[in-house]
């Protein structure tokens, strides 16, 4: 079990996902991230922050946080 989060403008969004395999669970998790950049449209959001969010998401999910 994996448990994921990332911050998209002022909302923080959790979630849990199962698989064995990091890979799976970070590609996961960053459809959600892209559902959630398609969704708002607004340009607000960089894309240089969410992937530095990716980044932290995938540390924090080998426990190097």
């Amino acid at each position: 079990m994996w448990e994921w989060r990332y911050e998209f403008g002022d909302q923080i969004k959790t979630g849990r996902t199962q698989t064995r395999l990091a890979a799976l669970a970070a590609r996961r998790v960053k459809s959600k991230i892209d559902a959630a950049l398609r969704a708002a449209q607004t340009g607000s959001v960089s894309t240089v922050n969410v992937a530095e969010r990716i980044e932290m998401a995938k540390a924090a999910s080998h426990g190097l946080t």
